[in-house]
């Protein structure tokens, strides 16, 4: 008499089958998602980082020139204002604009523009990796997943103008379609030298 396997054994090995595969797919799975989120956050954490380094560069500069204000930017359109009046409600500056002046390319109100990148990957939001133009996609470069906004608000108290609050925000929508945010949020005062 021949011995197999009844059905009732298949039906058990296939099922353990099926479960030591589906676990570690699962966490596989999971795994990668995370990694996704973790490199968007690091990137939006830079991204942010970057916003406050301007604002500090824009007025270490306006100090060292002697500028009519050490919060004045000139805008695009040539007019000299100051940072706490253009992005009291938000703002963003385009690095591609005017690199790397980039006092001149501050946007105000709700025109937040998204970070931009080359369909050929040589510029990275707005950075030149490699040699010559970038092409296009349609009549502006391509945006990527990332919008940062910028707040600058008075917090000097009397007739001391000598501090401010920059909060930079950079918003995202994760791969699953949840939406992101990094903010930051640092107060420069007015040095002398």
């Amino acid at each position: 008499m021949k011995k197999g396997i009844s059905l009732i054994e298949a039906l058990i090995a296939i099922s353990l089958l099926t479960f030591s595969v589906v676990g570690p797919m699962s966490l596989i799975s999971k795994s990668l998602a995370a990694t996704s989120y973790a490199k968007d956050e690091i990137m939006a954490f830079y991204l942010a980082h970057e916003a406050l380094d301007v604002i500090r560069n824009i007025r270490d500069t306006n100090l060292k020139i002697s500028a009519p204000s050490w919060t004045s930017i000139t805008t695009r359109t040539g007019e000299v204002q100051d940072l706490k009046v253009v992005c009291e409600n938000g703002c963003t500056f385009d690095v591609w604009e005017n690199p790397p002046l980039l006092q001149t390319t501050f946007i105000s109100g709700d025109q937040y523009i998204k970070q931009r990148t080359c369909a050929d990957g040589t510029k990275l939001y707005g950075y030149n990796f490699g040699q010559g133009s970038c092409p296009r996609i349609g009549p502006i470069d391509p945006d990527t997943i990332f919008k940062r906004e910028i707040y600058v608000k008075d917090v000097s108290s009397g007739s001391f103008d000598n501090e401010i609050s920059v909060t930079a925000v950079v918003k995202w929508k994760a791969n699953n379609g949840v939406a992101r945010d990094v903010v930051l949020n640092e107060n420069l005062f007015k040095l002398s030298f």
